[in-house]
């Protein structure tokens, strides 16, 4: 509704029409006009996520459910960086803290978004994705697990739950 009437307040009509009343309501019959979209924009400006810094996006799926009988199981950690990094690494935790796993990601990345709307071959790439192994290439059992992203510049933490 806000969009709605923010066109029509700063639509313009160049051929005025007559207005129609129906119910004591003054109806323009041949509508508001041309809606100026930029002056809706000054209304109401975008906005967008504001990353300062290098930081973990939410884990996708999450839940993480292994499948025994799928090995292609993955869970994948989607990432902003803020500036350019040759050294960046995922590493999972239990709960509790006991170290499971840890992967060195792509040598040299750019700033940027990593792995948003679902674009999994780019975090399969660099390798910010887990199959829910520990270091031994056995299966960690269900719980909640810290993935901690660690970078050049800063580490961030996200939480996500395994379910097997």
């Amino acid at each position: 509704n806000q969009v709605k009437q923010a066109l029509f307040s700063t639509a313009f009509d160049p051929k005025p029409g007559t207005d129609t009343v129906i119910d004591d309501t003054v109806i323009n019959i041949f509508g508001y006009g041309i809606p100026n979209v930029d002056s809706v924009l000054k209304l109401y400006p975008p906005t967008l996520p504001s990353y300062t810094k290098d930081q973990l996006l939410d884990p996708y799926p999450n839940p993480f459910v292994v499948n025994l009988a799928n090995d292609n199981d993955k869970i994948y950690f989607p990432f902003f960086l803020a500036r350019p990094t040759r050294v960046a690494e995922i590493t999972i935790y239990t709960l509790s803290g006991e170290f499971i796993a840890n992967t060195l990601l792509a040598s040299i990345l750019r700033p940027g978004r990593y792995g948003i709307n679902g674009r999994r071959e780019e975090l399969e790439q660099i390798g910010a994705v887990w199959n829910g192994k520990n270091e031994k290439g056995k299966l960690v059992g269900s719980g909640l697990y810290f993935v901690v992203l660690r970078t050049g510049y800063t580490t961030d933490v996200k939480k996500f739950a395994l379910v097997r």
